[in-house]
């Protein structure tokens, strides 16, 4: 599986096939043809773009436009080159960062998004509600069919929806969350860094690595909810396939100073 995902919110998935991994199946060939997947699929003429790739060797032969050291990825490097040159893009010096910092393209390149296309029954987020006594604005993360408010982020292009993509765009005082969870590292970062309050759907894990973020943002004790495959439904009516249990809802503010 390929993923990327540019600066206007749109994202690109394809699994590869066996055409794809003919010859030298190094990964360093694949990020180089994953990137030059990402640039025809995403890009547009005029477009300047700026690769962001947890691969030192990629970015380098993107950078050099090519080199000596592999002919297969000297291969690679100059033909996405004369791709873009064809297309009227211009390819900016690229910018490695961390598996870490790349967390959102790193998903998409090792899960299909699809099967992320579920939510919450209705009569379970009107409970939590009533709960914790709170009216979020904005559901954040959502499809227009999966949608709990008429404010609602999509993950794809949507004329209804509010913005495209979550973590690019500014979220409500009070949002409600529901996100994949590779993400939930940087979502509870990014309601630290607005100083929102948001209801958060998410599995109860205290081995996970944004756990500990987790409790320290809390308002009101967890509310645990019903097993997953009872509490979430899919758009064709089949089981959710990612493991989410135990299923909670949280109520976290990013203002951690106004905590009572």
């Amino acid at each position: 599986m390929r993923g990327a995902r540019n600066s206007r919110g749109q994202y690109f998935q394809r699994s590869w096939n066996p055409s794809d991994l003919q010859g030298d199946t190094h990964i360093n060939i694949l990020e180089l043809r994953a990137a030059k997947e990402a640039l025809l699929a995403l890009s547009i003429p005029g477009d300047r773009v700026r690769f962001h790739i947890d691969n030192r060797s990629a970015c380098a032969y993107i950078r050099h436009q090519g080199g000596t050291k592999s002919t297969f990825l000297s291969q690679e490097a100059v033909d996405m080159w004369q791709q873009a040159i064809s297309r009227n893009i211009t390819i900016l010096t690229p910018h490695w960062i961390s598996s870490k910092e790349n967390a959102e393209a790193d998903f998409l390149s090792r899960n299909d998004l699809s099967q992320w296309e579920f939510y919450l029954k209705p009569e379970i987020f009107k409970l939590i509600q009533n709960v914790f006594k709170i009216q979020p604005t904005l559901d954040a993360f959502a499809f227009r069919e999966t949608a709990q408010l008429s404010r609602y982020m999509s993950w794809l292009p949507d004329k209804a929806a509010v913005a495209q993509d979550a973590l690019l765009n500014e979220w409500d005082h009070i949002t409600y969350l529901f996100p994949l969870v590779p993400l939930l590292f940087k979502v509870l970062g990014k309601v630290k860094e607005q100083g929102i309050q948001a209801i958060l759907i998410c599995p109860r894990w205290p081995s996970a690595l944004w756990w500990t973020m987790l409790e320290e943002m809390l308002l009101q004790p967890l509310l645990s909810l019903p097993h997953y495959r009872e509490a979430l439904q899919t758009l064709d009516g089949k089981p959710v396939k990612p493991y989410m249990e135990p299923l909670i809802a949280a109520h976290v503010s990013g203002n951690i100073l106004g905590k009572v």
